[in-house]
Parts: C-alpha cells; structure tokens; sequence
C-alpha cells in the first residue's frame, strides 16, 4: 500500500465513523443499582445487563507498517437471582490463522456487594481465567468472577488486539 492510499485512509474513517459516549465508567458502580433486588418491568428477570458497550477502531501501526484492530467493550450485569449467577461468567472468542492471533489486553473484573450499607468489590485473580480451543481457528478466553451472590453487580472490562480486519466483535 503506498503512503498516499496509507494517509487518505487513516484521515477518512475515522471521519465518517461515529462513535458514541461510553454509557458508564469502570469502576463507579451506584450504590442504588446494589440495593436494586428485582427488575420492576421483568420481575421474573434471573439478571439484567446495566451496560454492555463495545467500541472498534481501526489503528495503522508504524512499527509493523499493517493496519490493525483493536476491540474494547465495557459489561456490568446485575444479578437478581441464583438462577442469574451463570451472568458471572464470560466468554470471549479469539481468533487465529497461523502465526498471528488476537490478543486479550487490559483485562480487569470486578464483583461488587453491598455489605453493611458500604460497597465491597472483589477483583478477580488469574485463576479466573481459562483458555479453551474451540476449533482449528478459534479459542475462547473464559472467565469466572469471584464472590457471586444474589444481589451482586459483576463488571468486566477488556481489549482485544487483532491482525484481522475483518473480525469485528459484537
């Protein structure tokens, strides 16, 4: 690709591409979302996802001289019942070709309870996450947060890191 095609591209699409604010920020967590004990327009809801946002963009890196993409995406969920503690546990696929692969980055996850009127997080250690081949070209990062009870809020946060321009996550 010549550097005229290079620079036309990196200056377009982020021009026509329309991101919107992120909904929430990692991390703040309304303590009224804690004291929540049943969804008032589903009562019957087992879990209901407080934010799920996800952003894409397309990055031309130097170094490798290659455009790449990179994925981030936000997730809290709140758990009403037991019924909704499989919330807590989180797929993410990863794809790979060869030597090149998606890569996982900035992965944090946190529970949060409410516990004597104050917030107590639980971070998730490394033991919480698993790696399971699913086929010839893709794997799945799994992961299990800790301290899930009813009436908990669960929160991930992650990036992945891709060679392939054409696996957008949802």
């Amino acid at each position: 690709m010549n550097q005229i095609t290079k620079t036309l591209f990196v200056l377009i699409i982020p021009a026509l591409s329309f991101a919107q604010k992120p909904p929430i920020k990692f991390g703040d967590v309304p303590i009224e979302d804690l004291k929540m004990t049943r969804y008032e327009k589903d009562s019957s809801a087992a879990a209901l996802v407080l934010a799920d946002y996800g952003e894409s963009t397309i990055e031309y890196d130097q170094s490798e001289d290659r455009f790449v993409l990179r994925f981030e995406r936000v997730q809290r969920i709140k758990i009403l019942t037991k019924d909704g503690l499989r919330y807590a546990n989180f797929s993410i696929p990863l794809y790979h070709d060869g030597s090149s692969d998606e890569k996982i980055g900035s992965l944090k996850a946190y529970t949060y309870n409410l516990e004597n009127g104050k917030i107590v997080e639980t971070k998730m250690k490394n033991d919480g996450v698993f790696r399971e081949k699913s086929d010839a070209n893709l794997d799945i990062t799994k992961i299990t947060l800790p301290n899930v009870k009813e009436g908990s809020i669960v929160e991930i946060s992650y990036k992945v890191n891709s060679d392939f321009l054409f696996n957008f996550q949802d």
